[in-house]
């Protein structure tokens, strides 16, 4: 499985990583715009959107991309290494069980929970 986390912190990119690869997962970061965005985030199985550290073109890109392709999009505000995880573990949860935390915003239990 690959976790894409968009957005967050330099300095705490490896981990990111490490909270990714300690739960057995493989995770890409993207701290600002790159060339390859949309293939990066297009092969991914999740993404975690860290909104607090992120310009808007790509957090927009982002949610495109994950609307798109129908990819699960975890968008969090907090760019914490045990936010991350938390959204990792998530993102495990709802591939992995099928039991979502309604944190995913292209979930259908999320969009039935927002409509009532």
């Amino acid at each position: 499985m690959t976790v894409s986390v968009v957005g967050g912190l330099d300095r705490l990119k490896r981990d990111y990583i490490k909270a990714g690869k300690k739960k057995g997962v493989r995770t890409k970061v993207i701290l600002k715009k790159q060339k390859h965005i949309d293939d990066i985030l297009s092969n991914s199985d999740a993404i975690v959107l860290l909104t607090s550290n992120i310009a808007h073109g790509v957090a927009n890109k982002a949610r495109s991309i994950a609307k798109q392709k129908d990819v699960p999009l975890f968008q969090i505000h907090n760019c914490s290494v045990s936010s991350v995880e938390d959204s990792i573990n998530d993102c495990i949860t709802c591939m992995e069980q099928g039991v979502c935390s309604v944190n995913c915003l292209n979930c259908e239990k999320f969009k039935e929970a927002s409509n009532q």
